[in-house]
Order: C-alpha cells, then structure tokens, then sequence
C-alpha cells in the first residue's frame, strides 16, 4: 500500500496506532485492503452517494447513527480537514482521493486480529503520519475530499424552528385576516358614508334600523342660490323599506379586501328601498322656482358701446342676476330626495348665467370689426373727383349689433343724412347759384321746386343701399355718387349747366340764348308774367321738356265753373317749368319795357311771333333756361 503524505497533513495519532493494530497484508491487496477496512470501522459511516459521483462527502455523514457492523462506540475524532486544507494538485494532474481517518485508541473484538510479529513490529515502528490514502488502481480520479462536520446537524435544527415559527405567524395572520372579513362582511368600514350619513363602524342590520326609523319623518329643506323651502314626505308620498336599503348598502362592501380598503374613505349611494312620486316633487319644486323668478333679476349679456375717449368701440361687462335655473334645480332635488338626503344646498353656479361674458371670442371679434369699420373712411365721388368723406364721426351712430352680437347697419339712419345734409352738399337742384353772364353781368338765381327744375340731386336712397352694403361687407372702396338728376358740371352755388343756355332776364324784360361758345345766337323782348296778380314767372334754372306746334294753352279753372279760365291756341310751344314755357304771342302789337307789370301773361313767356318761330327752330329738349332778376 502506497500512503501519500504531504508537510500540509496533519495525522491524527489515533489512527496511527489503529494502523498498527491491522494485520499484515500482502503487497499486491494493500491499497484495497486498507481501504476497505477503513471504510467499515466504526468511526466512518457511508454516507448516501451523489448519484453522479460515487464519493463520499464529509457534509453527507451522519455522525449520531453507529454502524449495524460495528460492537463498540467509536471513539471521538480530535480533528477535521477540509478542503482547503488538502495538498495542493500537481498541474495536469487528477485530484487525489482524500480519506480523513478519525483516531482510534485501541482496536475492538470486531477488528481483525493482527500477527504478533506484526504487533511488535508496529509497535517498534509506528508507521508515518497518514492523512490520505491514494489508491493507485481502483479509486477513481477527480472525486471530491471526504470531510467530517456537525454543521448540518445544526443548521437542520435551527430551520426547523424557522420553519415553526413561520408557520405560526401565518396562521395566526390568516386567522386574524379570516376573522376581520367575516366581521366586514356585515359591518362598514371606518370613514364610510352612505347617502352622506356617517355609518362607519356600524352593522348592516343596525343601518337598516335606522333608516326604518326616520323614514316616516323624512322632509328635505332646500336652501341656496336664494331659494329655502321644504318638501315633506307625504306632499310626494314618500315610502321607504330600511331592510332594502340596508342590504343595498352592504352589498357594496369588499369584505374580503379589508386590508387595503379599512384605511380609504367610502361614499355609498343606495337607492333602493325608496320611492317616491316624482310628478308631485317636480311640481313642487318647479312652481316655488317660477313663483322665485318672477320677481328675481335676470342676467345682462356682455355688450358693446362707444367710448368717447378712446374713440372707439370696448366692451360692456356682463352682470349675473338672482334668478335660477329651474331645470337645473329639479335634477339635484330628486337626487337628494331619492338617496334620503335631509338637505339639498343649491350653489350660485345655478343662477341663471350671461349668455355673452366680455371675454367671449364673440365679443371680442365683433369689436376688432366694428373698430375696423371706423378706422377705415369711404370716400364719396362725383365724375370721379373726391366730393366728401364718411369718416367716424358719421358711421359711429350707424355702426351697432344685436342681441346675437352681430354687427347691424342703420341703414334708415344713412338715408336720413344722404337725402338730408349730404344732399344740401351735394345737389344743386332748385339752391342759390351766383354765375356771371357772357355780357359781363353777375347774376344770383334761386327758386325752382318743380321737377323740371335743373341740376344735381343726390339720390340718397341709392347711396344709403350702397353705403350700408359696403359697411356690411367691410369694403372700403369709394363710392361714386348715385345721382338722380345731373348737370354740366358739379358747382355747388355756382354754374352747374353748359355754356349754351337761355337766359330769361325778367329785369330787363329780354332774352338771350348763348351757344357752346358763350356766343348769343339768338335774342329778343319778351312779356313775363304779370307779379301783381299772381301770376309771376317762376325763377330758377330750368331746361325744356317739350316742343308742340301748334298748342291750345289752357288755363286753371280759378272761378270754379268746371272750365278752364282760359284756352289760347300758339304756334310755338317750348315749356320749361310745369305750365310755364316760352311761346308767340300773335295777339301783342309790343314787347319789353314794363309792359309784363300791368298787363303780363299768367306766367309764361311771350315772344313775338316771327321770334318764337326762331327760337323754336333752333332750341332742343334739355336745353337749359335761367330765369332771374
């Protein structure tokens, strides 16, 4: 047998004198031999082998159990080796079979007698140290170190109690976890409401109790928002079953999720158990919240108004009154009434609200435009030439809105203005003109109202209906004015009509006709109308309507016998104002002087004959005559 020992090793002196207690082997079997033998002492218990490693651990042996071979106790090991204490391995080399053998005093009657030749010779010769066998032939290679240890023992003894002590917690945990969902199956949560009444702590049959007991005595007081009133019970035939609610109630605990939920808050509603007649509750309601109304103030929308010192348009604040929303209001008392609420407390977000607030997109839109249309003039043309601008100072009063907040024309206001004091701007038909003749004279005229009369007039109807078109649609672009009569030229107090006119000077009893050229191509005496009785030539600018050759003249029916006062048959008939016109007068022997102020005509124009015959010849309709002083 070969025995490997190393300087590490450290033998125990027992196993030393059981070595030299064993009898003599042959050199071949040594190594097994002693192997086996000490494999079935006393002192070392085969312990269950890893099914992939046929070697023994010293973790795996059980020291407490003895041998069934062995008749004497083995004796107590006085050392351990572990597996750091193993010679160190030769590179390359397979790792040696470590035996660690406990020491051993003396042998027993169960150990192999040895020779007594052998006794003396072990006894002359203790054999060397031994920590380890190394068997040559049958031990296999790389298997681990064999180490005797109590550790498990140990450890085996303090997991059981580990094991116990977890066990008990647990059970007490799941008793106290069973107990308390029993307990919640029927009671509430602390922090719990039910239709806003407090119940924590309390039991389902308890909450039934309860609620059987106040039913007959229900009401709900109404207050907020300005309103407080009461409702009773039997004004809406209230009925209640406590049991019902109860139930209802305690079917929305989670028992069994006590742990998480014993610490949050709980709001139940119940519903169930209650009812009521809900036409009668509407009724009451809603005649008190319209009987309230009629004398409560309703709100005012945001508007918008002109301010003066910033000239332009800002916005007017809305104002909340003290009536309230009765469709509102109906919804939150049922609900009160149907969860047996003692109070429905109305806030003042059920006042009835402004439509429009100040800081609505409506509003504000709506001012940038209407500033828009301010801060942009229209210009007013006539013949293309600039005669006037309506600028801020006239659109402001036109410029408004509705009860929508849309922008709104007074279109009847800018016909007042453009048949009012646009057009005693603009027209000239039947004003004052001052105009100086060919010959040099300056001459005033005015009069004239008929529609004959001629000149400018404005036609503000029209100019109303495109000037409220173009401040509807914001179109700043210059209007040319609409005019329903015109003349030559646009000159306000001056001369308006062409060069080629008649002129019928009644101071000087004559006429003259003028061509484009401010030449007269045409003259003569006349007889005006006789003034003194009433029957004065009208003044004023006027032109020729119409030509007639011949025409009866007939007069007005002055004394009341159905018949005109008068019927004169002319040749040459060229009127210009209504009844009065230039004609011959065949019956006069003379012409001029005063002649028209004692015996004048009834207003028209009297030209010798030869002369009217002229006249007529060269004059056309529209051409222009001024009569004047």
């Amino acid at each position: 047998m070969n025995l490997n020992t190393s300087e590490e090793d450290k033998p125990l002196n027992s196993a030393r004198d059981a070595l030299s207690a064993l009898p003599s082997l042959d050199e071949a079997n040594a190594d097994q031999d002693a192997t086996s033998i000490l494999l079935r002492s006393d002192l070392i218990k085969s312990s269950r082998p890893d099914e992939s490693n046929p070697y023994l651990y010293a973790d795996d042996i059980d020291e407490d159990e003895p041998d069934e071979d062995d008749s004497t106790e083995a004796a107590p090991k006085t050392a351990k080796q572990s597996d750091a204490d193993a010679t160190p391995e030769a590179p390359g080399a397979a790792p040696a079979h470590h035996i660690v053998v406990p020491e051993v005093d003396a042998p027993t009657d169960a150990s192999p007698a040895l020779s007594s030749s052998a006794q003396s010779e072990a006894q002359d010769n203790p054999p060397a140290p031994v920590t380890s066998f190394v068997p040559q032939a049958q031990t296999p290679i790389g298997g681990p170190s064999f180490t005797f240890d109590d550790t498990d023992g140990r450890r085996s003894g303090r997991i059981k109690i580990v094991v116990a002590v977890t066990c008990a917690v647990v059970a007490v945990l799941i008793g106290v976890y069973v107990y308390f969902g029993n307990y919640y199956t029927t009671h509430f949560f602390p922090h719990t409401t039910v239709n806003g009444d407090d119940v924590s702590g309390m039991s389902v049959d308890e909450l039934s109790q309860f609620i059987s007991n106040i039913g007959s005595a229900y009401k709900v007081h109404v207050t907020g928002a300005g309103l407080d009133f009461t409702v009773n019970s039997e004004d809406i035939s209230f009925v209640y079953d406590g049991k019902t609610y109860g139930e209802d109630a305690g079917s929305q605990i989670n028992a069994w999720s006590w742990p998480l939920e014993i610490s949050r808050p709980h709001a139940y509603t119940v519903q169930k158990g209650i009812s009521y007649d809900e036409n009668k509750l509407n009724d009451i309601v809603g005649a008190t919240v319209d009987k309230f109304n009629e004398t409560a103030t309703q709100p005012t929308n945001a508007g918008i108004r002109f301010d003066g010192d910033s000239s332009s348009f800002v916005a007017i604040p809305e104002a909340v009154g003290t009536a309230v929303r009765k469709d509102d209001i109906l919804p939150l008392v049922n609900t009160g009434v149907s969860t047996m609420q003692d109070e429905v407390v109305l806030g003042d977000d059920l006042l009835v609200q402004p439509a429009i607030t100040q800081d609505s997109k409506k509003i504000r839109s709506t001012i940038k435009r209407m500033n828009k249309l301010l801060d942009n003039p229209i210009k007013l043309t006539m013949q293309g030439n600039e005669v006037f601008t309506v600028d801020k100072s006239l659109t402001t009063p036109w410029i408004g809105v509705n009860d929508q907040l849309d922008i709104t024309i007074d279109h009847d206001a800018i016909v007042k203005w453009a048949q009012g004091p646009l057009s005693a701007q603009i027209d000239t038909k039947g004003t004052k003109r001052t105009y100086t003749r060919p010959d040099g004279k300056q001459v005033t005229v005015e009069g004239g109202s008929s529609d004959y009369d001629y000149g400018w007039c404005l036609d503000g109807a029209a100019l109303a209906e495109t000037l409220t078109n173009s401040l509807n649609n914001a179109d700043f672009d210059a209007i040319e004015l609409p005019m329903s009569a015109t003349g030559a030229t646009w000159n306000p107090g001056g001369q308006d009509w062409p060069a080629r006119y008649i002129d019928v000077d009644l101071s000087e009893q004559y006429v003259r006709m003028y061509d484009e050229s401010s030449n007269i191509i045409w003259e003569t005496e006349c007889v005006s109308g006789n003034p003194i009785y009433g029957g004065g030539t009208d003044t004023g600018v006027f032109f020729i309507y119409r030509k007639a050759s011949p025409e009866t003249l007939k007069g007005l029916d002055y004394n009341n016998d159905g018949k005109p006062d008068y019927e004169t048959p002319v040749t040459f008939w060229m009127p210009f104002d209504g009844g009065e016109g230039l004609h011959d007068a065949s019956w006069r022997g003379s012409f001029g002087g005063n002649i028209y102020s004692y015996d004048g005509s009834h207003g028209c124009v009297n030209l010798p004959y030869a002369k009217a015959e002229q006249l007529y010849g060269i004059t056309n309709v529209g051409d222009t005559v001024v009569v004047h002083w």
